[in-house]
């Protein structure tokens, strides 16, 4: 089909995914919702520690307005490209797990990241710590490049040798670009670097006040520290 980009295991021996999840049982299987505050259930060794572990998140109110103020001294949006970053933005690691937050973008609870990187113009990928709940992934369906979508709609899909599951769309638009260089090596750029080469997509807002409304780098760490 044009405009979806598949590609197919290059490792011989890894194990062909389960079932597609859905939504809402993706939430069910990875989220429980306590008290307001949504806590991680289902969470890998190699992604966080047991319970009891340290969970001060040590972001500062200036590392947390990275991402709030990340709209003030934007390029235009008319003829912008995006173009993968040559560094990696700054982080924090998540208490009691081996993930890292980016403090440049923002987050949902589905662990997905959108960064805005022009005037109404936001990438979008998965954070380090989905990576690692998925774990080897083998085979992404990048959107349509011109396709509308609104929040909250299917997106794209993951298969990867854990489980395979669709993504949504955190924000409301229209797709602009497909980070198509990630299929030279799936591994390397979205299990390995989901924050910088590992981007999928950027969109043009269609309602740039849903930006306001996702989760903040520390309110994603907060969420993420704590282990059932």
């Amino acid at each position: 089909m044009p405009g979806i980009e598949r590609i197919k295991p290059k490792r011989k021996g890894k194990p062909q995914g389960p079932p597609l999840l859905t939504r809402k049982e993706f939430l069910k299987e990875i989220v429980s919702v306590a008290g307001g505050m949504a806590l991680v259930s289902l969470a890998p060794a190699s992604a966080c520690t047991s319970p009891g572990t340290d969970t001060s998140s040590g972001i500062t109110d200036s590392n947390t307005g990275t991402a709030t103020s990340a709209t003030s001294s934007l390029p235009p949006a008319n003829g912008f490209v995006y173009k993968t970053p040559t560094e990696l933005p700054p982080m924090v690691l998540i208490p009691g797990c081996t993930s890292h937050t980016a403090l440049d973008r923002k987050y949902t609870l589905e662990h997905m990241w959108v960064k805005m990187v022009a005037e109404n113009i936001a990438a979008i990928g998965i954070t380090e710590k989905m990576s690692q709940m998925v774990a080897f992934i083998y085979s992404i369906n990048l959107p349509q490049i011109g396709r509308k979508y609104a929040q909250g709609d299917v997106l794209l899909y993951v298969t990867s040798s854990k489980l395979s599951i669709d993504l949504i769309a955190p924000v409301s638009g229209t797709v602009l670009q497909q980070d198509t260089d990630i299929f030279v090596d799936l591994w390397y750029r979205v299990n390995g670097d989901p924050y910088v080469k590992g981007w999928l997509v950027t969109m043009q807002l269609n309602q740039p006040e849903e930006w306001n409304k996702l989760l903040t780098p520390q309110e994603y760490t907060d969420l993420n520290a704590k282990v059932l």
